[in-house]
């Protein structure tokens, strides 16, 4: 309690603003009126409608939100929130299947982060209005290693806005360092990540210039089409090299929704699997594309993991006849690998062109800075 009676702030560091001298009722206000503001000028997009998440609509579906256990304050991302993206934050995020890992909603005007298979809450991010938009000026982390093996408050700053922008937002988003650490008790990578008896990591991430069939891994990824009759140059070539067999094969499967993968057999290639996975067509970004894009990856990973793939090699997905702009999709690829445990070692990225392979590069420095 501060001396005039104003509540203090617990969830993380506030700078002076315009609102600073409001009560807390007062403050309160006008954080509720910021929120209800931004979805009500939203602009009308029929494929994300301004339509806010609340908690009943988690139970309805039966995901069990649990508060932080054990809070600790992290830096607020340094970061003016817009008016346009506070509406699109509002509306919070629900998971179609706990493989996608994260819900989020705003609950009593606070935008909270949970783990869809456990519910447990991870990150809570308190918003104040400012000039152009709004700011985070609180932010917490979830502390209890039984719920959450936590980085250092650097990166998880980073994770937290990386979370709006790629869940929320729809973007790439800046993928956070996870190799690194500037405290002593924080680790490089998560040798265990919410398992009891499996070993995860995080992958290490390569860049080559190559043809994707001629690959020497445990897998390739072949990015295909939602019948799974192909998409491009990459999944071509790697029909021609799997044979005949693999048409066949495909034809009994009964196709593929993008964002998702599926293994099979590489018959005649000289790698054991093909991850097939179909990725988004590029509408100009504001389609939940780049979400959808991560989502090939994660799950392509994912895949490749079940099958014991140990090196994994794939082209730039969605980048072809599907339209993704190549830098943008660059950041994904060599993002998600750094960024979602998977029991894959290493994945290397082929680029078949010179521009690719200059972006692809320019996406792995700039994650390794």
């Amino acid at each position: 309690m501060n001396e005039d009676g104003s509540e203090a702030n617990t969830t993380g560091s506030s700078g002076p603003g315009q609102f600073s001298g409001l009560s807390s009722l007062q403050l309160e206000y006008a954080i509720a009126h910021m929120w209800q503001t931004a979805v009500e000028a939203a602009p009308v997009d029929p494929d994300r409608p301004a339509r806010v998440l609340t908690a009943s609509d988690f139970e309805r579906h039966n995901w069990d939100l649990q508060p932080l256990s054990k809070p600790m304050p992290i830096p607020p991302p340094d970061r003016v929130w817009s008016s346009a993206e506070l509406a699109r934050i509002a509306c919070g995020y629900m998971a179609s299947m706990m493989e996608e890992k994260w819900h989020a909603l705003v609950d009593d005007d606070c935008l909270r982060f949970h783990r869809s298979w456990t519910g447990y809450g991870i990150y809570e991010a308190t918003f104040e209005p400012c000039e152009g938009g709004a700011v985070i000026v609180g932010a917490i982390v979830e502390g209890d290693p039984e719920r959450y093996s936590r980085y250092d408050d650097v990166t998880e700053s980073q994770m937290l806005e990386f979370l709006i922008d790629n869940w929320l937002l729809g973007l790439p988003g800046r993928w956070p360092d996870l190799w690194t650490s500037s405290t002593d008790d924080a680790r490089p990578s998560r040798q265990q990540v919410e398992a009891d008896t499996e070993v995860w990591q995080l992958a290490k991430v390569e860049v080559t210039f190559g043809d994707i069939a001629d690959e020497r891994a445990d897998a390739v990824i072949c990015p295909t089409s939602p019948a799974m009759t192909g998409s491009g140059g990459a999944s071509r070539a790697i029909h021609r090299a799997a044979g005949p067999r693999l048409g066949e094969y495909l034809k009994e499967l009964g196709g593929c929704e993008p964002g998702q993968a599926i293994a099979t057999p590489g018959f005649d290639m000289t790698v054991p699997w093909i991850i097939h996975t179909v990725g988004p067509r590029w509408r100009g970004g504001a389609h939940n594309e780049a979400h959808v894009l991560a989502s090939c990856y994660r799950e392509s990973l994912a895949r490749a993991g079940e099958a014991g793939a140990s090196v994994v090699a794939t082209p730039a997905v969605a980048t072809g006849q599907y339209g993704y702009p190549m830098r943008a999709a660059a950041g994904t690829a060599v993002g998600v690998p750094g960024f979602t445990p998977t029991h894959v070692d290493t994945a290397r990225i082929v680029c078949y062109s010179v521009p690719s392979l200059k972006d692809h590069r320019a996406a792995l420095a700039q994650k390794n800075e």
